[in-house]
């Protein structure tokens, strides 16, 4: 996927056509598969700052942004156009937002304070979004997917 720039049409038709990229049936499947997992991990570990609500909020968010920042950051590094470290930066604010920004203000909110488990969420939550969004930002059917990781392991 590599609709980090509106292109044609402007931003609602660039909107337009992320979504119906992001909108397919593996890709649909794989965050309904993600987001169960973590609400049922929310449910049955005993953790302060993890709960059913940040759970769906963060994985709403990761479904959704993710594939975006990790277009910004992978087109600012391989193409290095005009302005290519506002593109970096806005990728990185992103995949930031998506893993820890919305767990702190879901937590701070919820609980008054701070949560005391910031770095853990941010050591475990960085990484499960760039892979998400890596994941997520591929095109094409789950055959091809699947046909690309085993020429992959062959290689």
């Amino acid at each position: 996927m590599t609709d980090a720039d509106p292109g044609e049409g402007g931003v609602l038709a660039g909107l337009a056509r992320y979504l119906r990229r992001l909108l397919v049936p593996w890709k649909l499947l794989s965050f309904i598969a993600g987001t169960a997992f973590f609400v049922w991990g929310a449910r049955f570990f005993d953790a302060p700052t993890w709960d059913v609500g940040v759970s769906l909020l963060m994985s709403v968010l990761c479904f959704l942004l993710a594939p975006l920042a990790l277009d910004l950051i992978l087109d600012a590094l391989r193409r290095r156009r005009a302005l290519w470290p506002l593109r970096l930066l806005a990728g990185l604010v992103l995949v930031y937002a998506v893993a820890s920004g919305s767990y702190e203000i879901y937590n701070t909110l919820r609980m008054g304070y701070h949560p005391p488990t910031y770095w853990e969420n941010l050591f475990f939550s960085v990484p499960t979004t760039i892979g998400a969004g890596l994941l997520w930002r591929l095109d094409g059917s789950l055959g091809e997917l699947l046909g690309r990781v085993r020429r992959a392991f062959r290689a």
